[in-house]
């Protein structure tokens, strides 16, 4: 995956200092989400627990439904790395119910999918229908978690093999 994401961090950082001297809520927040997705993708999971708990408190105050599903999700996928399974999977379900309040399709996507892969693991067959259930979205977006989805139930996949995604995330 391509991106500075020690630079983002950085960045991210430095407008949470100046959004809370502006006292801009939205921004506050929007800047510990960016700093907890920062520090998950340089896989240090656990510190982003703080940051998206920070996210997620603003958030909610201001009443942004759709950010804090987003927020939601990404602590499910730091929690999931963690091996924090439960935890993740009460995540993902909040955002998947958010997502579907506010009509967010991509949201829901990202949901599906992450509740897919929970599922994979003890029931190969409940993981398959939440990917085939993701495949079906329709996203605003180009199909991208669409085509991932659809990589997930591939034949290969219904033959009993480990998409390689899942098989990295359990090790």
């Amino acid at each position: 995956m391509a991106g500075d994401f020690k630079a983002s961090f950085r960045y991210y950082g430095e407008a949470n200092a100046l959004f809370r001297a502006l006292k801009d809520t939205f921004g506050v927040a929007y800047s510990y989400c960016g700093i907890a997705n920062s520090m998950r993708m340089n896989g240090d999971f656990r510190g982003s627990l703080r940051f998206f708990t920070k996210a997620r408190e603003n958030y909610k105050r201001i009443g942004d439904k759709v950010s804090y599903a987003y927020t939601l999700w990404g602590e499910g996928t730091a929690l999931q790395m963690l091996g924090r399974n439960r935890e993740a999977l009460k995540d993902f379900e909040e955002a998947r119910s958010l997502f579907r309040e506010t009509k967010d399709r991509r949201g829901l996507i990202y949901c599906l999918i992450s509740i897919g892969e929970l599922d994979f693991k003890k029931d190969p067959k409940k993981g398959m229908r939440a990917f085939s259930t993701a495949s079906e979205a329709r996203s605003p977006q180009p199909q991208v978690e669409a085509r991932y989805a659809k990589s997930l139930i591939r034949p290969e996949g219904r033959a009993g093999a480990i998409p390689s995604i899942l098989r990295r995330r359990w090790t």
